[in-house]
Formats: C-alpha cells, structure tokens, sequence
C-alpha cells in the first residue's frame, strides 16, 4: 500500500518494532523530559490518539464520505429514492470533493477515488463495499447509468470550512418530481460522528466477507471482543494466520 505514505510508516513501525525487540528502546529525550514541550506529552497513558481520527465507512477517498453520509441518510428517510427512479443528483461541497468528480471510471482506483461513482453505487445497490468499486462493477450498467446523471458543484460556504471540516449537501430529484435535500453533512466516523461497535463490525463483515466465510469471520469478531480479558494477542493471531487473507478493495 503505497498511497499517503502508508510504507514508509510501515517500515518505520517495523524498525521500531524490530529494536525494542533486541532492547534498543531510544535515547534520553528533552521532547519527553522537560517541561518545555509538556503539552505534548502530558497526557501520555490517558489520552489516546487513535480516539481522535477518523474512520471510514466505504472504502473510498476521504472526501467522498460526506456526500455518502448524506445520501445514505436520504435513503433512510425516503425509500422511493432507488435508481431506476432517479432523474438528477446534485452534490454540493467542497472544492477539493469537488475534484474528485469520476462518473466513469476506468479502473478500480479511479472508482475508489471517485465521488459520483460511490455515490451512484450506493443509490444503485444500497452498499459500497469492495464488490461495488472493483471488478466487473466498474463497468455495471445500473451503477453508471445513476452515475451520469450525477452533478458535482463547489460550495463556497463549504470550500471556506475546509479542512477544518469536510462537509457536503446533497440533493435528488426523482422522475416523477419529488425532491429531496439533504442539511449540510458531515463524515460519519469523525470523532464527532464515531461510528458505533455494531457498526464497525457491518464494515468488518462487507469487507472480509469477500474472502473469509461467515464461522471465520464470526470467530474472529468474538476473539476481538474477548482481548480486554486477554493476558495476550496469541487467540487473535491464530485466527488471523490460520489461512492466507485476500485483500479486496481500497483501504
């Protein structure tokens, strides 16, 4: 996984790893030692930095998920919003979202980078999952045909509250004139927005189900939930390690 730095973070995870292993655990430091830089530091062992990023629901860019959020908040709410009913989508956000654009993409990656792509395959199939933005979905014609009748336009409101905020408005109108509009919106799996346990685990399940079966999956869910109680990781490990894992799809 090459995008966004990802190896080299590994590599230097591994290395990390690999000394303190061998007891090469870091010199003295002033950026832990002294009060000079305390508010760095001060609460290290209370506070947790994975608590305060964010968590994708799709395996898409970043900032498509505002846009999905609403639109999977509208499907909620209006279950005659289905594809073959759709007559125009509009999409207001930011300008970076706006960029995104891919109606047709040509490639898995440019459907995982896309907006208008996602977006139409959640109208058109009611997930976004690893199924939906490889393979022969790319080219499937109930996706695409809600894809080209999708409008992306830059918000100034939005552009303005970027990147302190990533935020989308979205509006549909069905063929026989109803309209429905989404407030402006913002990721779910924001710190604000966290997803819920049950929710992690849908996302575990629609991603792993492409390569492990349900009784795998359902062991490993439960060996999870077990680790507060766990002197170790080793449960988790043979669960992990027992077969080869196919990775599907964007992370």
């Amino acid at each position: 996984m090459l995008r966004d730095a990802h190896g080299a973070g590994a590599y230097a995870g591994l290395n990390a790893l690999f000394l303190a292993q061998v007891g090469v655990t870091g010199a003295p430091a002033e950026t832990v030692e002294t009060s000079a830089v305390a508010a760095q530091w001060h609460d290290l062992g209370q506070r947790w930095e994975i608590d305060a990023q964010y968590f994708k629901p799709w395996p898409v860019c970043r900032w498509a998920q505002p846009a999905l959020t609403a639109m999977t908040e509208l499907l909620a709410e209006h279950p005659q919003i289905r594809g073959e009913a759709i007559e125009r989508i509009r999409v207001e956000t930011f300008h970076e979202s706006m960029r995104l654009q891919g109606h047709t993409p040509a490639n898995a990656d440019e459907a995982q980078y896309a907006l208008a792509f996602p977006l139409a395959a959640l109208v058109a199939r009611g997930q976004v999952g690893p199924l939906e933005v490889t393979g022969a979905a790319i080219q499937a014609d109930d996706i695409l045909a809600v894809s080209r009748r999708i409008e992306i336009v830059e918000a100034e409101d939005l552009s303005a509250r970027f990147p302190r905020e990533i935020l989308s408005r979205v509006s549909v109108l069905l063929k026989d004139g109803q309209r429905f509009t989404s407030p402006t919106t913002a990721a779910k799996g924001d710190p604000q927005t966290a997803m819920s346990a049950g929710e992690f685990e849908a996302k575990f399940h629609l991603l792993a189900g492409v390569s492990l079966d349900a009784d795998r999956r359902e062991a490993l869910v439960r060996t999870v939930a077990e680790l507060p109680g766990s002197d170790d990781c080793r449960s988790l490990f043979e669960h992990i390690f027992r077969q080869e894992v196919c990775t599907v799809g964007a992370a």
